[in-house]
């Protein structure tokens, strides 16, 4: 089965924009990346848009980033909505069929179990996985950055994505924390989609952490050479991270996560389960209020406006977070994988969906569980 150059190029553009969301990518730059059309690459982005995949930005220093979690859209997904055919053979469509042997034929069921392994192995992978032993965004970029000093590369100009050892060891709780990200009762399939929302909490608590970790190196970056170019870029990656991805987690398990566990259990059981969901709750308080006094600091950086990233008040939110996510992943999700029957986690993960927009009555999304080849 051969896929169109239509999907190939939405495959193509979803994976670019994954493994660069810490900035806007153009068209421009992925026709000459791909040595692909621009034409073709516009309607491919316009449909992507639609779909609230990517949001474009119009005029100069517009361009396109991912909207969707990489660990939300499954290749699989995809494949459904920009393939428009998988008749493999006549009798799939009863309305066409003309066959004479179908009534006894047994060649449409053969073909039919291979589409369904074709699709379940699509459906097995997300876009995260498919971004994974690229090059890091950062470092790439790092590596075309060239600052110019009368006329020559500073070659001694310091690397934002870089890490100290001792970076390394201040992130190092959080680091601990997120080991346990895959590791709880029944959810440890590599990809991480909406069809698995307690996995897909754990893959939101890597992007966390990662998330925390720019913002380590950020404090002595700045330190030393101001709100530069690669600091701007690095703040607003940040913001839009903790003002959309993070916010959506926190109601994610407030709305629906915390309700479906508490309605499932009952008495002495019901007790102990609020007083957890309850000092969960007050994390995220916390950490919205810490993360709100960081956000005022980092949106100057973002505008190039020279001012310092307190090390103290970094280091506390990333603390705060390695201490709330080691009390999920060794309390909470494997208490709520062991609790929750399949119905109720398919709630849940409905619920996550709309809350992303990912869910319309219009436009089918990428998410959506399309009746061909299941």
């Amino acid at each position: 089965m051969r896929l169109s150059e239509y999907t190939d190029y939405t495959l193509r553009v979803l994976m670019y924009c994954a493994a660069h969301r810490e900035r806007l990518v153009t068209i421009a730059e992925l026709a000459e990346h791909h040595r692909l059309s621009k034409n073709h690459l516009m309607k491919v982005v316009n449909d992507l848009a639609h779909r609230g995949l990517i949001e474009t930005t119009r005029g100069r220093g517009g361009g396109m980033r991912l909207l969707a979690e990489p660990e939300a859209i499954r290749i699989g997904d995809v494949v459904r909505a920009t393939e428009t055919d998988f008749r493999l053979v006549e009798c799939f469509d009863a309305d066409t069929d003309a066959c004479t042997l179908s009534p006894s034929c047994r060649l449409k069921h053969l073909f039919g179990e291979a589409l369904r392994g074709y699709f379940k192995a699509l459906d097995g992978a997300t876009l995260a996985d498919m971004t994974v032993g690229l090059p890091e965004p950062g470092v790439a970029r790092w590596a075309r950055h060239v600052a110019w000093k009368g006329g020559r590369p500073d070659v001694d100009a310091p690397n934002p994505t870089s890490r100290t050892a001792g970076q390394d060891l201040r992130a190092g709780s959080l680091k601990r924390a997120h080991a346990m990200s895959n590791n709880f009762p029944g959810h440890t399939a590599p990809a991480a989609g909406f069809e698995v929302p307690l996995e897909m909490l754990a893959a939101c608590h890597g992007r966390v952490q990662s998330q925390c970790e720019t913002m380590l190196r950020l404090v002595p970056h700045i330190a030393s050479h101001g709100s530069d170019r690669p600091a701007q870029e690095a703040a607003a990656a940040v913001m839009r991270y903790f003002d959309t991805a993070a916010r959506h987690h926190h109601e994610d398990e407030e709305q629906d996560l915390f309700p479906a566990l508490l309605e499932s259990m009952g008495g002495s059981d019901a007790v102990c389960l609020r007083e957890l969901t309850t000092a969960l709750c007050a994390d995220h308080r916390a950490l919205e209020g810490r993360w709100g006094a960081l956000r005022q600091v980092l949106e100057r950086v973002a505008a190039g406006i020279a001012v310092p990233l307190g090390a103290a008040d970094v280091q506390g939110l990333v603390d705060l977070y390695a201490q709330h996510i080691a009390r999920e992943e060794s309390e909470l999700l494997p208490m709520a994988a062991r609790l929750l029957s399949d119905s109720e986690l398919d709630r849940v993960g409905l619920a996550m969906r709309t809350r992303r927009g990912l869910v319309s009555a219009d436009v089918p999304a990428f998410a959506h569980t399309a009746d061909v080849a299941r």
